[in-house]
């Protein structure tokens, strides 16, 4: 009595072809998995580059910010300057005229050209340019 290996459903060659198939599949699917890893690596350095742009972007606008409320501050603040000084010089202008030249004229101080008005009693002009004469 011989001794007989009963028959396999499928053939060994047709067995191995398989198992050679898998094999490289699963080469082809780790690399892909290397290369994905890769892009991923990659990825995830371009988010925190732009994360550290934003950081930097947003740091820039509220020194802009800062900035502008500085020059806000400096072109108001200088305005009121300029009012108190020309309100002050028309004072000293209108206390020497009044006191050792002509009392019966005023000085008025245009604050866009700073001509000097001198006006009469009677209401008459006489306009200086604001320059030395």
């Amino acid at each position: 009595m011989a001794f007989e290996l009963p028959s396999l459903p499928y053939p060994v060659d047709s067995l191995e072809k398989a198992i050679d198939k898998l094999k490289l599949d699963y080469g082809r699917n780790d690399q892909r998995k290397i290369d994905l890893e890769r892009d991923i690596s990659a990825l995830e350095k371009d988010i925190e580059q732009s994360a550290n742009k934003e950081k930097l972007y947003s740091g820039i606008n509220k020194l802009l910010n800062n900035l502008k409320a500085v020059r806000d501050y400096a072109i108001k603040k200088l305005a009121q300057d300029e009012k108190k000084s020309l309100t002050i010089i028309s004072h000293e202008l209108n206390s020497l005229l009044s006191k050792y030249f002509l009392k019966n004229y005023s000085a008025k101080i245009d604050p866009n050209t700073y001509a000097v008005d001198l006006i009469k009693e009677d209401m008459s002009k006489k306009t200086s340019t604001g320059e030395m004469e």
